[in-house]
């Protein structure tokens, strides 16, 4: 709490309460592709960002019906470093 304290000076509790419950930032992508010629998978479209598990899974759904592949996943943000954990397959 000190070195909370001496980084965002004095906190109310409602805002220490936020500050810990918040979850860290995630990165969440849904990639569809489809099969090429000579039966590749291709990527259909740039990897598409979302906001939410949610979102990701109900567009996965809806592109799996209409694409050879789709995959869904998020990564966590990693406190303290410059970039994402390891990633967690939604779909």
């Amino acid at each position: 709490m000190k070195l909370l304290t001496q980084c965002y000076g004095n906190l109310t509790a409602h805002t220490r309460k936020i500050l810990f419950m918040t979850q860290p930032p995630q990165l969440i992508v849904v990639m569809a592709f489809f099969r090429s010629d000579d039966g590749k998978l291709v990527p259909a479209f740039d990897a598409a960002k979302f906001d939410s598990e949610e979102q990701a899974l109900r567009t996965a759904r809806h592109l799996a019906g209409k694409h050879a592949g789709v995959i869904a996943w998020s990564r966590e943000a990693e406190p303290g470093m410059d970039g994402y954990g390891p990633p967690t397959v939604l779909f």
